[in-house]
């Protein structure tokens, strides 16, 4: 943030003030309410409420701003988390990918596609239309991309998403949030089974308390994981839920990356390594839940209600 602000702020003294603390710092109104609203969106984003919303229209945000500094800030969680879990330095490492924790090239970090069988297809009730309003913003839910969207969405889920229509104002972002979505469909690498990848997926949720993908990550416990696990025993402490090392290892690292992304090091590869997991299922773990917690927090500060079933592609088989 500190390289960007001379950018914003031209003047470095006003740009040093800022990052001392914006509150107090000689810039516009708008601004500060930006500033406070972003430390909701990384540090309390289950707290989010209309309040913020209304407060940055009050003083002149429009709801397409607030759409772009929604997907703005869920992509730059997502980017921080990942540059931090890898040890990405910030050098000229990025020009080779080649971060000096796992040394590994660009191919690595690739998703990897599987082809699941189309031997089952979930049944359940679309979300009604209308029936409930989708978010905070006055999401227009019309227009020739909303419709592809739409039609898109219907397709793949059987229903449009309620947080796809919570971002009409701004249709550039279905592609994006699409992206988000796909890459955790499933786990992107052989090395993280798929109920590892439940849990990791659901604990997340519930540390990010994030009331949307509640029906997705309990469908998906059920389906993949490999015990039975109440959503409810992770809500309270991820971490009790553990039946053995690699869970205790993976829980604890998705729940560091979560609350201190900052403070990861290599000793937390080390950590998968001691039980067993290698790099590729770190790299997986460490991308899962940077995507949810992207996901999390711009469902949570958009105000988005639940889907009435799991946002799962109905095309394969879980």
């Amino acid at each position: 943030m500190s390289a960007v602000l001379p950018i914003i702020y031209p003047d470095l003294e006003t740009a040093k003030a800022v990052v001392e603390d914006p509150q107090t710092a000689n810039i516009p109104e708008l601004h500060k309410a930006v500033f406070r609203w972003l430390e909701i969106f990384v540090k309390h984003s289950s707290r989010a409420s209309k309040d913020s919303v209304d407060e940055l229209k009050a003083l002149g945000a429009s709801d397409s701003d607030l759409a772009a500094c929604l997907q703005l800030a869920s992509t730059q969680v997502w980017l921080t988390s990942s540059a931090d879990a890898s040890g990405v330095g910030i050098d000229d490492s990025y020009v080779n990918f080649a971060p000096p924790l796992l040394q590994r090239d660009a191919s690595f970090y690739r998703a990897t596609q599987e082809v699941y069988a189309d031997t089952e297809r979930r049944t359940g009730p679309s979300a009604a239309s209308g029936a409930a309003p989708h978010g905070w913003l006055a999401a227009p839910c019309s227009g020739e991309s909303y419709e592809v969207a739409a039609s898109a969405a219907c397709s793949r889920y059987g229903m449009v998403p309620n947080l796809f229509a919570a971002v009409s104002a701004s249709p550039d972002f279905y592609p994006r949030q699409q992206l988000a979505l796909d890459l955790l469909e499933r786990p992107q690498s052989g090395e993280l089974s798929a109920s590892m990848h439940a849990l990791v997926r659901a604990a997340t949720v519930a540390l990010n308390q994030c009331d949307y993908f509640v029906p997705t990550v309990k469908a998906l416990l059920e389906l993949r994981s490999e015990r039975e696990i109440n959503y409810a025993e992770l809500v309270p402490d991820p971490m009790a839920v553990a039946s053995n090392d690699q869970e205790r290892v993976v829980l604890a690292f998705a729940d560091k990356l979560i609350r201190n992304p900052y403070k990861i090091t290599e000793k937390d590869a080390m950590g998968f390594r001691a039980v067993g997991l290698n790099d590729v299922a770190y790299v997986d773990v460490y991308n899962t839940v940077a995507i949810q917690t992207s996901l999390d927090r711009l469902a949570n500060c958009i105000g988005v209600l639940p889907d009435s079933r799991a946002l799962l592609t109905l095309s394969k088989a879980y």
